[in-house]
C-alpha cells in the first residue's frame, strides 16, 4: 500500500475524530441535525477505512457505511433547516436503494447488461445523485426562512460545502475517473482539508449550527419576549382541546431598540385583519415588500419581537388558528377539511396535517370530532 494513501488516510482519521470530539463537547439532547452530522461522520469513517479493510471481513461493513452517505446527506439537509424534524418510515427507503440493493448485486455477482444488474447496481448509483440533488434543493428551498441570521448563513454554506464535496467524489469516482489509479490515492486528500474546514466552523459556531441558544423564561424578561408572550395564540373552541404553546424564544439578534412598535403594529394589522398569512406561497420577501423594509430587517424583527426562529412557524401559528376556528364551529361542520386548508393559506393537505398535528397534538379531524362533540 502506498505510504502517500497511509498519510492521507491518518490525516483525515485524525480531523475525523477532532470533529467528533468538537461535536460532543457539549451534554444534554442532542437535537436531530447534530445525531443525523455524526451518523454522516460515522459512515465517513467507514470511507476513510476502506482502503484498509479490503479485502478483510470488514470491507461489508465499509461498503454499507459508503453506501449511506448520500442518504445521510439528505436527511441531514431535511433536519438542519427544520426545528420540528422528525423521522419518518418513508425516508428509510433511500438507504435500502443505496445500501442494501448493491449488496445484493455484489453477493449475486449480476453483469451488464441484465435487468438484475440495472436495477441492483444502476439504479443506486443514480439515486446518489438524485439525493444529493435533492438535498441541494431542500437548502435553497428553506434558508430564506430561517429568521436567525448567523445561523441562516452558516447552515448554508455548511451543508453546500458537504453537498458538493460529496457530489463531486460520487461524481469522478462513478463517472469521469472509474478505473484512474491516481484515484485510488488521491481521493482521501480533499476529505481531510474537508473535515479540517468542518472543525474550523465546529470549533467557533457549532452552537449557531446546530443550537441555538434559548432566552430563560424567568422573572427578568427581556422586552423582545414580552412582545412574544404578547404576540396573538390559536383559539380554540375548548379549554379541554390542546392549544400551541408559544414560540419558544431564541436569543435575540437585534437590540430591544431596533425593534420597531410601529412595525410589529403593521405586522399584526396584516395578520389579523388583512389576513396576509392565506395567501398561498407567501414569502417573508413579499412580506418585507408589503410592509416597505429590507428583508433582512424583517427576518430581525420577527425574530427579536415575536420570538420566531422560522417564517413558516410564524405564518402557520396564524393558519393553524383560522383552522382551530373552523374546525370548532358548527356552522362549518359540513366544510372538508382540504378547503379549510387552502382557504388558510396551506398548500397541501398533508402539509397542513402535519403543522396542526405538531402544535395541536391531533389531527384536524380529531380535533373536529372532539370539539363539535363537546360544545
Amino acid at each position: 500500500m502506498s505510504s502517500l494513501l497511509d498519510i492521507f488516510i491518518s490525516f483525515s482519521l485524525s480531523q475525523l475524530l477532532l470533529c467528533a470530539v468538537l461535536l460532543t463537547r457539549q451534554g444534554g439532547p442532542r437535537p436531530p441535525a447534530e445525531r443525523l452530522f455524526a451518523a454522516l461522520l460515522l459512515a465517513t469513517g467507514g470511507y476513510l477505512l476502506s482502503p484498509w479493510l479490503d479485502p478483510t471481513p470488514y470491507s461489508l461493513a465499509s461498503n454499507i457505511a459508503q453506501g449511506a452517505i448520500p442518504s445521510l446527506i439528505w436527511l441531514f439537509s431535511y433536519s438542519l433547516f427544520d426545528d420540528e424534524f422528525r423521522l419518518k418510515t418513508w425516508q428509510l427507503v433511500p438507504f435500502i436503494i443505496t445500501v442494501v440493493l448493491p449488496q445484493i448485486n455484489r453477493a449475486a455477482g449480476f453483469e451488464p447488461p441484465s435487468l438484475s444488474h440495472l436495477l441492483l447496481a444502476e439504479l443506486p448509483r443514480w439515486s446518489e445523485f438524485l439525493l444529493l440533488g435533492w438535498a441541494l434543493v431542500i437548502i435553497l428551498r428553506n434558508w430564506r426562512d430561517d429568521l436567525l441570521e448567523q445561523r441562516r448563513s452558516l447552515r448554508l454554506w455548511f451543508s453546500l460545502f458537504i453537498g458538493f464535496y460529496a457530489t463531486a467524489l460520487i461524481a469522478a469516482r462513478e463517472i469521469f475517473f472509474p478505473d484512474a489509479k491516481w484515484l485510488e490515492i488521491w481521493q482521501y486528500a480533499p476529505a481531510g482539508l474537508m473535515l479540517l474546514l468542518c472543525n474550523c466552523v465546529l470549533l467557533e459556531f457549532s452552537n449557531a449550527i446546530f443550537r441555538p441558544t434559548k432566552s430563560r423564561c424567568g422573572s427578568d424578561l427581556s422586552p423582545q419576549f414580552v412582545l412574544a408572550q404578547n404576540a396573538p395564540a390559536p383559539s380554540t373552541p375548548t379549554q379541554s382541546i390542546p392549544t400551541q404553546s408559544p414560540p419558544v424564544q431564541s436569543q435575540a439578534e437585534t437590540p430591544a431598540e431596533e425593534v420597531p412598535t410601529q412595525v410589529l403594529s403593521a405586522i399584526t394589522e396584516l395578520m389579523e385583519v388583512e389576513c396576509i398569512y392565506r395567501e398561498m406561497g407567501l414569502t417573508i420577501g413579499a412580506l418585507a415588500e408589503r410592509l416597505g423594509i429590507q428583508e433582512y430587517r424583517l427576518r430581525k424583527i420577527i425574530n427579536a419581537g415575536l420570538g420566531y426562529r422560522n417564517f413558516n412557524e410564524f405564518l402557520n401559528r396564524y393558519r393553524v388558528q383560522e383552522a382551530c376556528r373552523r374546525l370548532g364551529d358548527a356552522d362549518e361542520a359540513g366544510t372538508a377539511v382540504l378547503n379549510i386548508a387552502l382557504d388558510a393559506g396551506f398548500r397541501s393537505l398533508s402539509s397542513f396535517n402535519k403543522a396542526f398535528k405538531d402544535s395541536q397534538g391531533l389531527t384536524p379531524s380529531a380535533y373536529r370530532q372532539r370539539a363539535l362533540g363537546e360544545n
